[in-house]
C-alpha cells in the first residue's frame, strides 16, 4: 500500500484487511454469492472500527508523548483479539461460521489482521513523523524507517 504522504481512512484498512479474511470467489453465485459478501461486508464494518481505533490510539499516544512513542514497540495484542472475537460475532449463524472458529483458520486471522494494524500504526507513525520534521523523535524515527531521504 502507498501512502503518498498522507494516511490512508479506516474504512480502506477495513475494506483490505476484509478482502484478505473472507475471499468470494468469482464461482461463487446466486444466493450464495450475496450471503458471502453480506459475510466480508459485516466484517468490514467490523475491522473498520478496530482500524478506526488502531489509528486514532497511535495518534493519540504520539501527541501526548510529543513524539516520544515513535520508537517504542507496538503492542496491538489486546485490538487483534477483540478484532477476532468481533469478526467471529460478525460471521455467526452463516453456513462460513465453524472455519472461523477453526483454531488454524484463526491463527491465519490473527496473524493477517496483526499485520495490518500493525502497518496502520507504522503508517501514522510516519504521518506524525512527516508532519513534525524537526523533532529529535522524528528524525530518529526517519533514519530508521526512511533512510532514503
Amino acid at each position: 500500500m502507498i501512502t503518498n504522504g498522507g494516511k490512508h481512512p479506516p474504512e480502506f484498512w477495513g475494506q483490505v484487511t476484509a478482502e484478505h479474511i473472507v475471499s468470494v470467489g468469482e464461482s461463487a453465485t446466486g444466493a450464495r454469492r450475496i450471503a458471502a459478501l453480506e459475510m466480508q461486508a459485516r466484517v468490514q464494518r467490523t475491522l473498520t472500527e478496530h482500524h478506526a481505533l488502531v489509528g486514532e490510539n497511535e495518534a493519540s499516544n504520539l501527541d501526548n508523548s510529543a513524539g516520544a512513542s515513535l520508537m517504542d514497540a507496538c503492542d496491538l495484542t489486546d485490538r487483534v483479539d477483540a478484532a477476532v472475537k468481533d469478526v467471529q460475532a460478525a460471521v455467526m449463524g452463516t453456513e462460513w461460521e465453524p472455519q472461523f472458529f477453526d483454531p488454524e483458520f484463526v491463527d491465519q486471522m490473527r496473524a493477517e489482521i496483526a499485520s495490518h494494524f500493525a502497518a496502520n500504526a507504522l503508517v501514522e507513525r510516519s504521518h506524525w513523523a512527516d508532519n513534525n520534521p524537526a523533532t529529535q523523535h522524528a528524525a530518529a524515527f526517519r533514519a530508521m524507517h526512511h533512510p532514503e531521504g
